[in-house]
């Protein structure tokens, strides 16, 4: 049962419109904080007690609300609020932990992860915090990365058993859970293309993490941006032409974020920097890159690239690390 939150988000504010949300440790613990990319106006998504995290925010797909965890000492919970902070809600109510929450396409429905029942467990509720149920009848083993389908009829998630994390996909009622493949690797970050026809993930080995794309319709695996190692955090691009990711090419030092056409082809370096690289989003339209860089000083801070000129701004400028930012779906302010 959701509960309604008195408090009234601080970013709420007549005429903000924020595009880009980022996450910030400038209060001490993680708070989420909503931009306009193109003031450069932010402002933190609600005032919370000493000690209160705030993390894990992503976008409706219609971009006019927000999920987070919110997490306090040893409990953590999903809320809901809207795009400018306002109505503020608990999804969640249980003493272990809630989190992880992921809208499905149409909105209607929230997956998110739960020790409620003992070991991590990818559970469904509706928007408003109701219908809760368990998406797979599994007892043993830890489940965790979810990604929902194009189409919002299945899911993506890495159950860990037998001392290994491996890639499965069921529909959202929970029937028809199968594992991706039988090799006895690890496999993580599972990210479904947008056409719903093939599933990115990285098949970690002992020396490399490759990035592999399975086609759905007859289980075939390929292996892309072989020259790149370390790869983690993977997406695609709106467009499903492109998987973005990071990673570490030969004889560097420091990660990077590239991207690679899901066809195969030559690998970009989209942010191409001496220094440390990370957390990248491409907005919805495919003209801005916003991403964590260390560029600048010992703290990460938020940067943006305009993907048609090449042009990076600095976006923060803290001495608190500033990390994870994420395009809003409907953007109006970056390029549209």
């Amino acid at each position: 049962m959701a509960c309604a939150i008195a408090a009234i988000g601080a970013a709420r504010a007549q005429g903000f419109t924020p595009d880009l949300l980022f996450h910030s440790l400038r209060h001490g613990a993680s708070q989420v904080y909503l931009a306009d990319s193109s003031s450069g106006e932010a402002r933190r998504l609600r005032e919370g007690a000493s000690g209160d995290e705030d993390i894990d925010a992503t976008w409706s797909p219609d971009g006019k609300r927000l999920l987070f965890t919110g997490r306090k000492a040893t409990n953590s919970e999903v809320f809901v609020a809207d795009a400018d902070g306002s109505n503020l809600r608990q999804l969640t109510d249980h003493p272990g932990f809630d989190g992880g929450a992921r809208w499905a396409p149409d909105g209607k429905t929230i997956a998110f992860l739960s020790s409620r029942s003992g070991p991590s467990k990818l559970f469904l509720m509706d928007a408003d915090g109701g219908n809760l149920r368990r998406l797979t009848k599994l007892d043993d083993g830890d489940e965790s990365d979810h990604s929902w389908s194009a189409d919002g009829q299945r899911l993506a998630l890495v159950i860990h058993t037998n001392r290994r994390n491996s890639v499965w996909t069921a529909r959202s009622d929970g029937s028809g859970l199968a594992r991706l493949t039988s090799e006895n690797v690890n496999e993580i970050y599972p990210a479904w293309a947008p056409d719903g026809k093939q599933l990115a993930y990285l098949r970690q080995t002992r020396s490399d993490a490759q990035l592999r794309v399975v086609n759905l319709a007859d289980g075939s695996h390929r292996e892309l941006a072989a020259g790149v190692a370390r790869k983690s955090n993977l997406a695609f691009s709106a467009d499903g032409q492109r998987i973005v990711f990071e990673g570490v090419e030969a004889g560097a030092a420091s990660s990077e974020i590239y991207a690679v056409p899901i066809a195969g082809g030559e690998v970009l370096n989209l942010s191409n920097d001496a220094a440390e690289d990370m957390a990248a989003d491409v907005s919805a339209n495919g003209q801005q890159l916003a991403f964590v860089s260390y560029r600048n000083g010992p703290v990460g801070q938020v940067y943006l690239k305009d993907l048609r000129s090449g042009a990076v701004k600095r976006f923060t400028s803290t001495n608190k690390h500033e990390f994870r930012p994420v395009w809003r779906p409907q953007a109006v302010n970056a390029g549209a």
